[in-house]
């Protein structure tokens, strides 16, 4: 059902969680998400959110021991995300929907990658504002799960760096979140 069109997605997604298992989110990573989020249709877009919970079958050179409970899942979940920020704003309307809809272990997922559009440039007021105001409502570990992704760039990404200042600046639970992560 999900896989007419132009690419297999479970098959995509497989090759993208396998290297990031193996290789880490490289840019060459990143390159490959790029394809994928290429290679969609608009229709396939949100078709992607099936596998957050129901990702493809684990490949089998990967055991239990290697993964742990879930392990499997999230790297499929961290796959789809990259593979929506790759495919640019007409992502935007799903990634907000995880991001300030029900709890969900993959909300701080999509949060991440608003703070990444913003960062970006990609109707950063929007997103500041978004956060500003939804971001306390949130459950704690969302909040967490949200920025630590983002430390290991602030160095390297100016751009980044200056949101970060600025959201530690305006949301005293975005400051909270990041002193604990440091500490």
């Amino acid at each position: 059902m999900f896989n007419s069109g132009k690419i297999d997605i479970e098959q995509k997604l497989t090759a993208l969680g396998i290297h990031m298992i193996d290789k880490g989110t490289n840019d060459e990573f990143r390159q490959l998400a790029h394809e994928t989020a290429s290679a969609l249709k608009p229709t396939q877009i949100e078709k992607l959110a099936h596998y957050l919970h129901n990702p493809p079958k684990q490949p089998e050179k990967y055991s239990f021991d290697q993964l742990g409970l879930g392990g499997w899942m999230s790297v499929c979940q961290f796959c789809i995300f990259e593979t929506w920020f790759q495919k640019g704003t007409s992502s935007l309307p799903i990634i907000r929907k995880f991001a300030w809809g029900e709890y969900d272990w993959s909300q701080g997922n999509a949060i991440e990658l608003l703070i990444r559009f913003a960062a970006k440039g990609v109707e950063t007021e929007a997103i500041i504002e978004e956060i500003v105001q939804k971001f306390p409502d949130i459950r704690y570990e969302a909040q967490l799960y949200s920025i630590q992704p983002l430390l290991p760039d602030i160095d390297a990404d100016s751009a980044l760096a200056d949101l970060f200042h600025r959201l530690r600046q305006e949301i005293p639970d975005f400051e909270d979140s990041y002193q604990e992560l440091m500490e």
